[in-house]
């Protein structure tokens, strides 16, 4: 045979492919560090002044201690600010320790959901569950699903959202360097350099988480907060089903518990209400149609307030767009107190 032959192959003799060693040693040291990022407890890598920081406070300064829960608050900010667990305590006659908000700043409903299975042993001893609405909950926009999300959506619940931010998310239940890796990074730097971690969180006089970074928003800011707001949670407004039932898994594990359920929407200031009517109305009609359908659809009961006057407030009881002064969460409280005095819930 001709060594031309296309058949011939002898002029593969000797032949040795080259063994990628550099990429192989980078794949192996991802791969060991993905490793360790899995292998190491979010409590033991995550700052205190993280996400998971705040739940871990909660957890230890909120939850535990509370021997004979009756009223569990979840929700965002808004309702970590507007309800105060002594206030409340004090006007239905009940222990201190009874009224426990567990609402977390920028806490979405799966932020929500998380906290309550965590704490199911001590949480699902209460009456009633609390649960408050915000106009971005339900929807895939600029506003976040936040790094709780990140870190602990199970598999199924990332593929099921629509792309985007399916691709996204999906890759972050595979690989968790992406989330993780940043947040560890600076924390081991901060360790490194020497300097103490600042404490973020706190209780108030009247048992409402606080961070330390909260101000109260001059005057001549608030239109401005108000319109920055507004666009953040109505930008690219895109209402989800998947989100709204993350509020259906805590229903369901709740009743389950033998809880009463409410939703609650807490008034936003005049500010933001006048921005979001003036620029955002269809959308804001839409959230408020699938939260009225969702807790139809859930058989509990729902109480959406549109303007401070709806109970009891008034702008200057807003220290931002929605979020209340210490003197506008003990009015707010002593109004939710009214409602409930008759309904058994201090028993």
């Amino acid at each position: 045979m001709s060594r031309s032959s296309i058949f011939n192959f002898e002029s593969f003799e000797g032949f040795a492919p080259r063994v990628p060693w550099t990429l192989l040693a980078v794949v192996a040291v991802i791969a060991a560090v993905e490793l360790a990022a899995r292998l190491t407890p979010n409590d033991a890598l995550m700052p205190p002044n993280s996400s998971w920081g705040q739940v871990r406070f909660v957890e230890t300064a909120v939850i535990a201690p509370a021997s004979a829960p009756r009223i569990v608050v979840l929700g965002s900010s808004r309702m970590r600010d507007a309800v105060a667990p002594r206030v409340l305590e004090k006007a239905l006659g009940l222990p201190e320790g009874a009224v426990v908000n567990a609402a977390l700043g920028g806490g979405r409903l799966f932020d929500a959901l998380l906290v309550y299975e965590r704490n199911r042993a001590v949480l699902k001893q209460a009456k009633v569950l609390i649960v408050g609405l915000d106009d971005w909950h339900f929807s895939l926009g600029a506003h976040p699903l936040g790094t709780l999300y990140e870190l602990e959506a199970p598999m199924a619940d990332r593929l099921a959202l629509p792309e985007p931010p399916r691709n996204l998310y999906a890759l972050d239940g595979v690989f968790q360097l992406r989330v993780k890796m940043p947040i560890a990074g600076a924390r081991l730097a901060r360790a490194l350099s020497g300097r103490p971690e600042r404490a973020l969180w706190t209780l108030d006089a009247h048992g409402r988480l606080r961070n330390s970074e909260d101000r109260l928003e001059p005057e001549r800011d608030r239109a401005a907060d108000a319109r920055q707001l507004a666009a953040l949670h109505y930008l690219n407004f895109r209402q989800s089903k998947l989100l709204t039932g993350h509020l259906e898994r805590l229903v369901a594990l709740a009743k389950a518990d033998g809880l009463e359920v409410i939703l609650i929407d807490p008034p936003n200031s005049s500010w933001y209400r006048r921005v979001v009517g003036e620029n955002y109305e269809q959308a804001c009609q839409a959230y408020k149609g699938l939260a009225q359908e969702t807790a139809v659809k859930l058989g509990v009961p729902s109480y959406r307030y549109e303007a401070p006057e709806d109970c009891g407030l008034t702008d200057a009881d807003f220290r931002d767009y929605g979020h209340l002064t210490p003197a506008g969460a003990e009015r707010f409280t002593g109004f939710l107190a009214g409602k409930w005095k008759d309904s058994g819930y201090d028993k």
